[in-house]
């Protein structure tokens, strides 16, 4: 893989990983200020997932490239 190619691959991961997150963090806010129904923690708990699947799949594709950081004991 190319040093170009990893940036790319670096910076789509950044993106949509940020992207879960703001998501996640704006539905969260939505909750703490407004009053709940089913919906919104229906919403919320789907966002939780994408969220946690977004970075597992990126961290496995960092992991198959050998691009994942090493993790500290």
């Amino acid at each position: 893989m190319t040093k170009k190619e990893t940036l790319i691959l670096m910076s789509y991961i950044y993106n949509i990983r940020n992207q879960a997150e703001c998501e996640l963090r704006q539905l969260q806010s939505n909750i703490r200020y407004s009053r709940v129904d089913v919906v919104d923690c229906s919403e919320l708990a789907s966002a939780i997932t994408r969220a946690e699947t977004v970075h597992e799949i990126t961290e496995n594709i960092l992991i198959l490239l050998n691009l994942a950081e090493d993790e500290q004991p």
